[in-house]
């Protein structure tokens, strides 16, 4: 059968135990552009959000439904790609509104969907996932990684279902309290602080993950966007303009845009 998906974003900024006042001003700084939720920051030319979209747009589900928080809908980035049969919906309780949308799925011919919230990056094999779900005949499955839980589940859209322990309500009441069962072995960043993003940009850089620059890559470690044009004798030269780089992205972090300002062609 098919497979539907729900991306959720809820209103939440970044996680501090400890922060000294630096750090505060760079928190704020990094919340307040993006919108209240680390979902929206730039991330190598295109949001987290974005990315976890086509992540789920490229393992072909048939339904996509993103579910926003009504106190960040109105700063949802511009998507740079085409997001399909993507449809969004404004809920202060998520949950509910993803009970709806499972139900709905089950009417279109979903037999379960994705369920995701961007608090991290994650490179799970979906393909895998749902068949460990559906192989253990399972109502819920949440996967985890050597962290702990990750805000990724496959749940079954049929409402009728009987289920022992009645998991599926149990997930919808309290999802972040769900126990995993499903263990990624592929990579994993979590976004809980600015610092999260820069190493993931990092790790993009030196292949660690299948991420890159919007684009296509011209030559090694050069990415230009499509209308960016490179004579074969021009020699690159990056220079960091870090005011520029914070207004766009996080503090310190330049975005894709604030590196094309700074390349100089000779």
């Amino acid at each position: 059968m098919d497979v539907g998906a729900i991306v959720i974003v809820e209103a939440q900024g970044w996680t501090d135990e400890s922060p000294s006042q630096s750090k505060m001003a760079e928190l704020s700084s990094a919340t307040s552009f993006a919108g209240g939720t680390p979902a929206f920051i730039d991330l190598l030319g295109r949001s987290l959000l974005e990315h976890t979209i086509d992540r789920l747009l490229t393992a072909h589900v048939k339904f996509t439904s993103l579910i926003v928080h009504p106190d960040v809908a109105a700063s949802i980035p511009v998507f740079r790609c085409p997001m399909g049969n993507l449809t969004m919906r404004v809920a202060d309780d998520p949950w509910a509104a993803v009970a709806q949308i499972l139900e709905s799925y089950w009417r279109t011919g979903c037999d379960c969907a994705v369920v995701v919230k961007p608090t991290a990056y994650i490179e799970a094999d979906l393909a895998d996932l749902l068949d460990f779900h559906r192989e253990g005949e399972r109502m819920v499955t949440r996967a985890s990684d050597r962290e702990g839980s990750l805000d990724l589940w496959i749940m079954n859209c049929n409402p009728n279902e009987e289920v022992a322990g009645d998991s599926l309500t149990a997930a919808l009441l309290q999802p972040d309290l769900f126990p995993a069962s499903y263990f990624v072995k592929e990579y994993v960043r979590r976004i809980s602080h600015p610092e999260d993003f820069r190493q993931l940009v990092t790790d993009a850089f030196l292949e660690r993950c299948s991420l890159h620059p919007i684009g296509e890559q011209r030559r090694p470690g050069i990415w230009a966007d499509e209308d960016v044009a490179l004579a074969s004798s021009d020699r690159l030269i990056w220079e960091h303009d870090a005011r520029s780089a914070s207004a766009r992205s996080l503090p310190g972090l330049p975005t894709l845009n604030a590196i094309a300002t700074s390349i100089t062609a000779r």
